[in-house]
């Protein structure tokens, strides 16, 4: 792994540090009461922690054979950490720098998800296309299961708005104020809402947009793979492609950047920002196209959002009221899959996945 520091003031002066450790190439999670990063490796199969004070490996964790680790959760007391592995159909727990157990959950599992403080032994994940578990990690037992549904496979960019439409789950975050569960599908734009009281579902669709200006962005929702709630737990911030099928290859645009902005009081999509509308940037006086938006992070007030895009390596900073976007950083590697916080929002950790390397960003 090569740890770089990125110091985002002025120019963007740059520091390289290199650092003996394993390679990466999935996502990472904070856990912000031991101060550690964790990175799930697909490739070797891993998981890598980095000690965020001395930017330094400080442990990596063997999975078993034919793991192919894609999403990590850290249990709110810090003494827990989960991988879900979409290989093998299971959640590995890891504490004290082993395997303490590998829960078969299904095929798939993506999205995962620990519990809040008062239940730091609760994992949550959403795998396969149409479901996903919550689990007692201490005492490997099995709370409550969802399922979402097939739906009409036959459409997998319906808007209709039905409920059975759940297709490939793979974003997930916890409503705590709510008791909630947001689940992004990755296929169709659907965003499912799961009461953890009642396990009813809910769901909406983030818009289609059609347009006879081939300039307009426009398509169907497609690859929603993160998404980010803000600390008041008012919105979801969903990174995410416009792709249009419609026009053939060589023959226009098929695939716009885009972020929706969902309100969670009504459930609804009330913005979007777009190239033209919100998601305009610049970058030494170049426009840049801002390619594959993959993950996003909300500063503790609620005011900015930081979104890395993963086909050009791009962090911006999106001032939310003013709907632009405020700052563009290059970053020093490919593939930026995953970006997080530090807790007071001053430093942006973002994992650059295809050079197995780390960007740490100070925001100030």
């Amino acid at each position: 792994m090569i740890l770089w520091l990125l110091v985002a003031c002025g120019g963007a002066d740059v520091e390289r540090t290199a650092i003996t450790g394993s390679r990466t190439s999935g996502t990472m999670t904070l856990d912000p009461v031991r101060w550690k990063l964790y990175v799930a490796n697909q490739d070797r199969p891993s998981v890598t922690t980095v000690d965020v004070a001395t930017l330094s490996v400080v442990d990596e964790v063997a999975l078993p054979d034919g793991a192919e680790p894609r999403q990590i959760a850290v249990s709110a007391d810090g003494l827990l950490v989960y991988a879900s592995d979409w290989a093998l159909g299971q959640v590995h727990v890891l504490s004290g720098g082993t395997v303490r157990r590998s829960e078969a959950v299904g095929a798939l599992p993506y999205g995962i998800v620990a519990g809040p403080a008062e239940r730091p032994d609760v994992m949550l994940a959403a795998y396969g296309w149409n479901q996903g578990r919550i689990f007692n990690a201490v005492m490997s037992e099995e709370l409550q299961a969802w399922s979402f549904g097939w739906g009409d496979d036959s459409a997998p960019i319906d808007e209709d708005g039905s409920v059975s439409n759940g297709w490939d789950p793979r974003a997930i975050v916890w409503d705590e104020a709510r008791n909630a569960l947001y689940v992004g599908h990755q296929m169709n734009g659907r965003i499912s809402k799961v009461d953890l009281e009642t396990g009813e579902i809910d769901a909406m669709f983030l818009s289609r947009v059609r347009d006879d200006d081939p300039a307009v962005p426009q398509g169907v929702v497609y690859r929603v793979e993160q998404m980010a709630i803000a600390q008041d737990g008012s919105r979801l911030y969903v990174p995410h492609v416009l792709w249009n099928p419609s026009v053939p290859y060589g023959g226009g645009r098929q695939v716009w950047p885009a972020v929706s902005v969902v309100d969670l009081d009504a459930f609804v999509e009330v913005d979007r920002w777009v190239p033209g509308d919100g998601l305009d940037a610049t970058l030494d006086g170049a426009p840049q196209g801002l390619a594959s938006p993959a993950a996003a992070a909300v500063s503790p007030d609620g005011a900015t959002v930081y979104v890395v895009t993963e086909g050009d390596s791009r962090l911006l900073t999106i001032d939310v009221a003013e709907r632009r976007v405020t700052s563009v950083l290059a970053l020093p590697g490919d593939a930026p899959r995953s970006v997080v916080l530090n807790p007071d929002g001053t430093v942006a950790f973002v994992h650059l996945a295809m050079d197995a390397e780390l960007a740490v960003v100070d925001l100030v």
